[in-house]
């Protein structure tokens, strides 16, 4: 038989005595014809074993103990979660000991303090492993205070380990609801136990998931899967988007604070994953996990949730029910053709007599359009969402105006610099958003941005419901400025203003005094064509009657005058991001006194010295630091400075040393951006507690 024998067995719930030893005496090798030794095994086993269970128990003890007999033995007893059958097991397995080599050992798993007390309370070892770690979370998120319950979480991370994302889910499941039923768990580990793999299991916490939503929001989930093939998902669009197809309403007329509110319930339930995250703090992107992807897609198909008839890199293109019923004959024809994509399918959609009902067109990213696709694109007389960001769309045409119920209007990164018509009237127009930004190719200037963007249209205060105006150019009459101050909803406004226009600067600023109790968002561009001159009516800076209070996002480029003393006044103020404004350090010294502020960027010329310095009890809030430019060469942090700060990236063309990172407690990461000896910023990282993550990229490797 050997001088070694070891069995591990895993024993559910449900297994008595007689079933343990029977996996037990399975896994060792078969045992040889009892003879006369048999009788020599000791009477006191044999009473203890026909004590706890009968005569079947009995006789399956005595063949253990005496195929265990002087032999060396390691069992392991897997995932033992009640009381009552470890208390037989190891009254028929303690007898083994009498005559056993010293060196064998009885090892039992458990999720059950209750278990592992009663086995042996004075020999518990508790590794620190990834399982363990998510069971004590999920004690936390539970309270742990019963042990049924804590069985069954026990058992159900069990089933998903080792697979984290599963385990992640479950926790998220316990974080909504952390007072679940003994049932409802109960019914967890039911169909848990039915999986035959981890990564089954992670598939049936996503369904456990999607089942666990709100069902309000399960059709918003349903729509991300199947509209977006890639993992990057932009927040805003997708908000525009489901509010666009009706997924999203509410009585309040608030539809993208419910949008807000079913994103954070889809991180809630695990369902989505926040992505990039503004300075600020706000997740500007989402991700979402492949499993989650795969198992709602089904699910998606299953409720027959969107209409079949397109090729998924067409369909997202359209609302997920367009009733146009285009044929696959009709899907093949821009490839015969020599077009591609959406764009050349449009002529044949337009024919459909669905095509005047659709509520949203998003064109983003696609090339080739011309004039006569126009002629189809405005006949969507019910249309509420266009995209046509970063396409060759230079010129908008008139009978854009048939589009009455139109909300959201994107031209971003596009030509277009003007509409074709000087008034324009959209009622229901909630979002415009306009302006391309061009960074140069060139070394010699490579910090400073171009930015274009279309004139604001007259007569601008006939748009009542704009929520967004963001960018749009003030060129020629600065009257029509007088109509913005007049749109009481708008929350996010962006201006880009000629340096020599006068009195232009002043007038903004009356605008945003009259907005003052909506606005949230204010960027505003001067062109300046001569930094030597002055910002015209620069003394207007200075005070405003009603600052906008709730203001919490400020980008200001090419003012050069000195910044506006009521900043100081924006108890809200989240984000501020400069360029070209030449300030002094005292504007850096009201910064620092900004309670709220959590993102600052310095870009292009915003700072006229080298060395930029924080000073002791400055920008307790601030969480991100940006800099970019030619001229900052040092930057240094004093103790007491950036108490919150996480995260620098610094871009330069020349860098003497950054100094004082070792005083930012909560220091996560350092990017160095330009040619550089790193070996001085390696150094200082070494020595900070938190060993943050540093990155060194220089001219050429950016480039």
């Amino acid at each position: 038989m050997g001088d070694y024998c070891k069995a591990w067995v895993r024993v559910k719930g449900s297994s008595d005595l007689c079933h343990v030893l029977q996996e037990i005496l399975a896994e060792l090798p078969p045992l040889p014809i009892l003879g006369g030794e048999e009788n020599m095994i000791s009477t006191e086993a044999e009473q203890s074993a026909e004590t706890v269970v009968g005569s079947e128990a009995t006789q399956l003890t005595k063949k253990l103990q005496y195929y265990l007999k002087g032999k060396k033995f390691f069992i392991v007893l897997e995932k033992v979660s009640e009381r009552l059958p470890w208390d037989s097991i190891r009254s028929s397995l303690s007898h083994t000991g009498d005559d056993c080599c010293p060196v064998s050992a009885i090892v039992i798993t458990t999720w059950s303090d209750d278990v592992a007390k009663s086995s042996s309370p004075y020999k518990i070892f508790r590794p620190q492993s990834l399982f363990f770690a998510f069971y004590d979370k999920a004690r936390e998120l539970t309270g742990g205070t019963d042990n049924e319950t804590m069985a069954n979480v026990g058992r159900i991370l069990g089933s998903c380990y080792p697979e984290v994302f599963a385990m992640k889910i479950f926790l998220h499941l316990l974080y909504v609801n952390p007072n679940r039923s003994r049932t409802q768990l109960g019914n967890f580990v039911k169909k848990l136990s039915d999986c035959g793999s981890c990564k089954t299991a992670a598939k049936q916490m996503v369904r456990f998931c999607y089942n666990d939503l709100p069902t309000k929001y399960r059709s918003c989930l349903l729509y991300i899967t199947i509209s977006w093939e890639n993992d990057y998902i932009r927040r805003t669009t997708v908000s525009r988007r489901w509010i666009a197809e009706g997924l999203i309403t509410t009585r309040e007329n608030r539809s993208e604070d419910e949008a807000d509110r079913c994103f954070d319930a889809l991180v809630s339930w695990g369902l989505v994953s926040p992505g990039n995250i503004s300075g600020a703090g706000k997740i500007k992107s989402y991700t979402i996990h492949h499993v989650v992807r795969e198992v709602i897609s089904r699910i998606a198909r299953d409720l027959n949730f969107a209409d079949a008839d397109l090729p998924p890199d067409l369909a997202r293109h359209l609302p997920v029910h367009h009733g146009i019923g285009l044929q696959a004959s009709q899907c093949s024809h821009p490839v015969e053709t020599g077009d591609s994509g959406i764009v050349a399918l449009l002529p044949h959609l337009a024919k459909s007599s669905q095509w005047q009902l659709l509520r949203m067109l998003d064109l983003e990213g696609c090339k080739g359009l011309k004039k006569h696709h126009w002629k189809s694109i405005c006949k969507i007389l019910l249309l509420k969402y266009l995209s046509l960001r970063n396409t060759y769309v230079s010129q908008l045409p008139k009978k854009l105006e048939n589009l009455r119920c139109l909300e959201t209007l994107d031209i971003r990164q596009t030509a277009v610099r003007s509409f074709s018509t000087k008034s324009i009237m959209l009622p229901m127009l909630k979002h415009l958003f306009a302006g391309q930004s061009d960074s140069p190719r060139n070394n010699t200037n490579r910090f400073k941005e171009s930015f274009a963007t279309v004139c604001l249209p007259s007569g601008i205060r006939r748009m009542m419901k704009l929520e967004v105006l963001s960018h749009v150019e003030i060129a020629h009459n600065v009257d029509d400025l007088v109509d913005v101050g007049q749109l009481l909803q708008l929350r996010k406004l962006g201006l880009v203003l000629h340096g020599n226009n006068k009195g232009c600067l002043g007038l903004v600023l009356e605008q945003v005094d009259k907005l003052h109790a909506c606005l949230r968002s204010l960027s505003i561009r001067v062109n300046q064509l001569d930094r030597n001159e002055p910002t015209p009516d620069a003394e207007e800076l200075l005070e405003l009657a009603s600052p906008p209070k709730l203001l919490q996002s400020l980008n200001i480029s090419g003012i050069t005058s000195g910044l506006p003393l009521w900043i100081a006044k924006l108890d809200q103020l989240a984000k501020i991001s400069l360029s070209e404004t030449y300030l002094s350090e005292a504007s850096l010294r009201m910064f620092g006194r900004l309670r709220t502020l959590r993102c600052l960027k310095l870009r292009h010329k915003s700072y006229t010295g080298s060395d930029l310095s924080f000073k002791e009890a400055e920008f307790q809030s601030l969480k991100s630091l940006v800099v970019e430019g030619s001229d900052i060469t040092t930057i240094t942090f004093d103790a007491g400075a950036g108490a919150k700060l996480e995260m620098i990236v610094w871009s330069f063309a020349k860098m003497d040393y950054i100094s004082g990172v070792v005083h930012l407690p909560r220091l996560k990461k350092l990017e160095l951006n330009g040619d550089c000896n790193p070996d001085m910023a390696r150094e200082a990282i070494k020595e900070h507690p938190n060993h943050p993550g540093f990155k060194h990229n220089g001219q050429h490797q950016r480039q």
